[in-house]
């Protein structure tokens, strides 16, 4: 019996604190329906104002939106789908007002879904963003109302989102974006003039060929000349002899007579 009193008991107080856990875990905020984007100078685009409560039941909501002034010009804000009265104030530059509410205060609004559209002009090239100014300390603060008798603002500052815009400009495709020209048929297509690389031929320097000589040509010096006077030396020297052969001859002939 105990047991069971004990199991009746941590069912009890599982069933009354899951809501709040589980409004914990998905707190309720507003976002936009992109977190960045990408438009041309000069154009206009919309951003869509998504109220996300959670799991919880709403009544009504207020979002200030914030945007630059040098950047962005408000063309518009059209109702959304989600509440079935809206309205707006965009008299502020840089600021918008959007509310959305039930018809009776016993109907109640759940779920994801588009509170309004605001359409705007990009003036000026560059990144800028847009955000939910949201202060609870603030009278002019971006809330979501719960559907109880208190009015609870259960919107979680943190939880909001924010959209980062870059603007381009109309040449690039927008936010930077390079795009390649397609061709148009009878007009030429520009194409990249070709790199021009020089060839350098190397022309052999011709080879000095020489004539041959030619035998005519050709003189014969002889190495050694013929040394002169060779009869006379050769007599010089012969001639003491033949005069000595003389004389001992005659000498003989003297002895024996």
């Amino acid at each position: 019996m105990k047991k069971l009193f004990v199991f009746g008991l941590f069912l009890f107080v599982c069933f009354v604190y899951a809501p709040v856990l589980l409004g914990q875990a998905h707190a309720a905020s507003l976002k936009f329906d992109k977190t960045t984007n990408s438009v041309t100078n000069g154009s206009t685009f919309d951003v869509q104002v998504v109220i996300d409560p959670g799991s919880e039941q709403v009544t009504s909501t207020d979002a200030w939106i914030l945007y630059d002034k040098n950047v962005f010009t408000v063309v518009a804000v059209k109702d959304g789908t989600y509440f079935p009265i809206v309205i707006n104030d965009t008299n502020t530059a840089g600021k918008i007002y959007i509310a959305g509410l039930v018809n009776d205060p016993t109907e109640f609004k759940s779920g994801v879904g588009t509170v309004a559209t605001i359409t705007l002009k990009a003036n000026a090239n560059g990144s800028s963003n847009l955000a939910y100014e949201c202060n609870l300390n603030q009278t002019e603060t971006s809330k979501i109302i719960k559907n109880d008798i208190n009015s609870t603002n259960i919107i979680d500052c943190g939880s909001n989102g924010q959209q980062a815009i870059t603007v381009g400009s109309s040449g690039g495709g927008g936010g930077g974006t390079t795009t390649t020209p397609t061709s148009v048929p009878g007009v030429p297509t520009a194409t990249s003039a070709p790199t021009m690389t020089p060839t350098i031929t190397l022309t052999p320097s011709p080879t000095q060929i020489l004539p041959s000589p030619t035998i005519a040509s050709i003189s014969a010096t002889p190495s050694a000349l013929p040394q002169s006077g060779v009869i006379e030396n050769l007599v010089n020297i012969a001639l003491p002899g033949i005069l000595l052969v003389t004389i001992g001859g005659v000498l003989k002939v003297l002895l024996h007579i």
